[in-house]
């Protein structure tokens, strides 16, 4: 019997990593917090922007960057995009130090830039997405 997996969503992941958020209390859950946070938030941007994340040349962390820094006002299909401008570099940031400067702490106050940043993107998905299946449930034409 093969297992069928499906790859999570974004928001899925960054609802996961939320919800560890409220029980972390160590430097190593702080930093895996950041990691995911970020992660949720890149595919979400490779999505965004109709990018394949496992496309170096398309994908690459910078040019995902670039993309969400130019990204402009307000899109009915995507209202995270303001967010994504706002709180990306941020994010990236943080996980970068998080991964990678082992000798320097990762404490409570990074810990809450990556909530605050992660939750001021991820509340727009979640609303656009209880938008979307509320209206599927009424056949309207919103669902599009």
């Amino acid at each position: 019997m093969k297992l069928k997996l499906r790859m999570p969503t974004p928001l899925e992941i960054y609802n996961h990593a939320a919800q560890q958020s409220k029980t972390a209390t160590t430097e190593v859950e702080f930093r895996a917090i950041a990691h995911q946070v970020y992660y949720a938030t890149y595919h979400l941007a490779c999505d965004t922007f109709g990018k394949d994340p496992t496309a170096k040349d398309e994908a690459e962390h910078g040019a995902i960057q670039a993309l969400c820094k130019g990204a402009a006002g307000y899109s009915a299909q995507a209202p995270w995009r303001q967010a994504l401008k706002m709180e990306y570099r941020t994010l990236k940031e943080h996980r970068v130090w998080a991964d990678y400067n082992h000798d320097q702490p990762f404490a409570k106050p990074q810990h809450a830039s990556v909530a605050t940043a992660g939750a001021s993107i991820f509340r727009r998905v979640q609303e656009y997405e209880d938008k979307k299946t509320a209206a599927a449930g009424t056949g309207s034409a919103e669902a599009n």
